[in-house]
């Protein structure tokens, strides 16, 4: 009979199915990696742009704004394209700016980073609004950014303004009373005694104030 033989070829491809297997799986990581990251940005933005207070980004180097919310385009009153692209000075009135930048940037850039300053910032109208900054700086693509909070206190400083002109008219009218006033806490410690008071009792304003009143009565 005849007597048939088969030739066959054998090599070890251990080695190339692991490597396709880790490449698969390192594939796998970075798609999930890749899709955390957008994720993350997402969340970022999302929360960037429903942000109560007002937010910009500047370029450190060059003070160019580079990003901002829809709450610093109501602080100021202009569109986006209005200041993306234009310098952080734009913000401001003259009398905070301090050569190239505004007062508070340089300081933010400097010993100030990371805390609250008080300043002013202008709106397209010519309106000024008090406003009170956080700013924090961060690296993007090899550049350093800035990126501050602005939140607008102009009422309380409106409130705080009056509070300290109510507070002067009504001494000025107690100052006036040709009767003795005298006012003090629960501890009957002197807070006011006014100059009708002073000279009833014969002691001074300064002398009285922050006295136990049975000492001076």
């Amino acid at each position: 009979g005849k007597f048939v033989a088969t030739r066959g070829i054998f090599r070890d491809i251990t080695e190339r199915k692991r490597a396709e297997e880790e490449l698969k799986r390192y594939s796998e990581r970075l798609e999930q990696r890749t899709k955390e990251i957008q994720e993350s940005e997402e969340k970022y933005r999302i929360q960037f742009e429903e942000a109560l207070d007002a937010i910009l980004v500047a370029d450190v180097e060059t003070g160019i704004i580079i990003d901002c919310n829809r709450a610093a385009l109501q602080l100021v009153g202009r569109e986006k394209s209005e200041i993306i692209g234009q310098h952080q000075k734009i913000l401001h009135p003259p009398e905070e700016i301090e050569g190239e930048f505004s007062r508070t940037f340089k300081l933010h850039i400097k010993e100030k980073a990371g805390q609250v300053l008080e300043t002013q910032v202008i709106t397209k109208k010519g309106e000024i609004r008090d406003v009170a900054i956080k700013a924090n700086i961060f690296e993007l693509r090899g550049r350093k950014m800035i990126q501050g909070i602005f939140r607008d206190i102009t009422e309380r400083k409106r409130a705080e303004e009056h509070a300290k002109w109510l507070s002067k008219y009504l001494q000025l009218q107690v100052n006036r009373m040709p009767i003795g006033l005298i006012v003090w806490d629960k501890k009957f410690r002197v807070k006011t005694w006014n100059p009708a008071a002073a000279k009833i009792f014969g002691f001074t304003e300064e002398e009285a104030l922050g006295k136990h009143l049975y000492d001076l009565i």
